[in-house]
């Protein structure tokens, strides 16, 4: 009778293995995904432990469609992807925030030879999703490239590339107001940058771009700045009589006073906030005297005053004791000087 029971106490133990691995099993073939398409030559795999979450551990891996020999393996700690009918595509990319497929089968170096990206989690800007490349080279293999993965860590997903223009583009950012634009060229099979482009928006109006450019065997810095005037909520504004603009508004970014004068334009003639070193900015003057309001400020040896009266607006520029009146059109006027107060501006007294 012991015997009996021990016998059956083995088959139970045996039956509740069997069936484990049978649970097992069904679970791993139902949260892997076979993935063709893309190559007569290639097919992927991709596995994921929990296929209810957004975000789960798995795994991505490439085989030969000759012998299902597999030749690339890419643990991900955190997996994303997307169903077309049940089914995972490759090469889809919407970038720079659209849908990325998880294998990406292309030629990245511009050699005629196929490459691959392969999705390595979620590591690029803002949580993005970031890829493993892996160079092909004329006997069939696929090596990883560190410098190419880089390009698609540091940035905004996976890289742009333009076949016909051999170049290859990024794009990375901070917040609604700072974007860098870069561009690459492949060099002895590295990418190397020869463009930058830095677009910096926190100081609204502004927008100042950078651009950083290599141009045979130098690089060449330039800058450049540009105005939203439309979008300025200015304080006063006025057309001088040949045809500039002045407009005196608060910085948004800070608690101070600006003066710009536009070109017929409407480029940027001269800034009080961005045309005048810091150390040299000295406080705004606001006077009422019987005809009207003035604003005051210097520059070095240029003492500007803006004048508003009932009569008559423009703005007298004296440089060294020779005085410039600027006049101005009084029906284009908007705004006023008497809205300045000298509470609500600290470099205004």
């Amino acid at each position: 009778m012991q015997k009996i029971t021990v016998i059956l106490l083995l088959s139970l133990v045996f039956f509740s293995c069997k069936v484990k691995k049978s649970e097992d099993a069904g679970s791993e073939q139902q949260n892997t995904f076979i993935i063709k398409g893309f190559s007569n030559e290639y097919y992927g795999k991709l596995y994921v432990e929990d296929s209810e979450e957004t975000f789960s551990p798995g795994w991505i891996a490439i085989y030969r469609e000759s012998n299902n020999e597999e030749i690339i393996r890419v643990e991900v700690e955190q997996l994303y992807f997307e169903l077309h009918d049940g089914e995972v595509k490759a090469n889809i990319q919407e970038l720079p925030y659209g849908e990325q497929s998880v294998i990406i089968y292309d030629d990245f170096n511009f050699d005629g030879i196929k490459d691959f990206a392969i999705m390595d989690g979620q590591e690029s800007c803002y949580g993005g999703p970031s890829f493993s490349i892996y160079l092909g080279d004329d006997k069939g293999n696929f090596n990883f490239n560190e410098d190419f993965t880089r390009l698609a860590h540091d940035y905004c997903g996976m890289f742009d590339y333009d076949a016909n223009e051999k170049v290859i583009n990024t794009m990375t950012k901070s917040g609604c107001c700072w974007h860098q634009f870069s561009r690459f060229v492949v060099e002895n099979n590295s990418p190397v940058e020869i463009y930058t482009a830095v677009v910096d928006a926190f100081n609204f109006p502004y927008e100042i771009t950078t651009v950083t450019e290599r141009k045979n065997g130098k690089t060449i810095e330039t800058t450049t700045r540009e105005i939203d005037v439309s979008s300025i909520d200015a304080i006063l504004t006025f057309s001088l009589e040949n045809g500039k603009k002045v407009f005196v508004f608060p910085m948004t970014s800070s608690n101070v006073l600006n003066y710009v004068l536009l070109k017929v334009d409407e480029t940027s003639e001269f800034d009080y906030y961005y045309d005048v070193k810091e150390s040299n900015r000295e406080n705004f003057k606001l006077e009422t005297t019987s005809q009207g309001k003035t604003l005051t400020f210097s520059n070095r040896n240029v003492v500007y005053e803006i004048y508003e009266f009932d009569d008559m607006i423009g703005v007298k520029v004296n440089i060294d004791g020779q005085v410039y009146d600027l006049k101005g059109k009084l029906s284009t006027k908007q705004g006023s000087l008497s809205k300045i107060s000298t509470e609500n501006y600290e470099n205004v007294f």
